[in-house]
This record gives C-alpha cells, structure tokens and sequence, in this order.
C-alpha cells in the first residue's frame, strides 16, 4: 500500500488517498509527502508552499477563539459556586458576629 496526496487543478490538497500495491499514481495525486505546517498546502509542480497570503495567515491568527456553549457553561458554573461560597462564608461571619437582636 502506498499512501499519495490527491491536488486540485490548481494544485491545492484535496485528500490523502491510499493505493493498492502496484496500483498505478492517478493524475491529480501526488507521491510527494506535504511537511507540516502550512494552511493551505500547495503544490506548484516541484514543491509544497503555502496557499494562503501572509496577511490571510495573520486574519486567521488574529481571529478570536469563542468558546463552545460548555465552556461558557462550565465558567458560568465556576462563578455561581464561587458566588455561592463566598455568601456562605459572609453568613457563616454575619451570624458569628452580630449580636442577637431582641
């Protein structure tokens, strides 16, 4: 088995796809192996580069990660036991200190 990479016309990466023993290499794959690291692999014929610009590799890191629904969950479930807490603590205070009314 032989593990190839699949190009569009435009040599973007497609797929990884795997070949049987002495299956012949389709035209739009490649045996060339893509390095890690790129955002949008491209081949150019001879070599992998990047597709993207620099300034669509900067939107991208720049772009602000929103947290899933359990992680805003989650935090809210942290500040409502915090909250919850530190009232218990005031109270447990409050009546330790405040003398009996009549």
């Amino acid at each position: 088995m032989q593990q190839v990479l699949e190009i569009d016309n435009n040599g973007l990466f497609v797929a990884d796809v795997i070949l049987q023993d002495g299956e012949a290499i389709p035209n739009n794959c490649i045996a060339t192996q893509c390095p890690q690291g790129f955002y949008l692999p491209m081949w150019n014929g001879s070599v992998w580069i990047e597709g993207l610009t620099q300034d669509q590799i900067a939107a991208i890191k720049n772009t602000p990660i929103v947290p899933t629904l359990e992680e805003q969950l989650a935090t809210a479930q942290g500040y409502a036991n915090d909250l919850s807490d530190n009232l218990s603590q005031f109270m447990d205070y409050v009546f330790a200190n405040v003398p009996n009314l009549p």
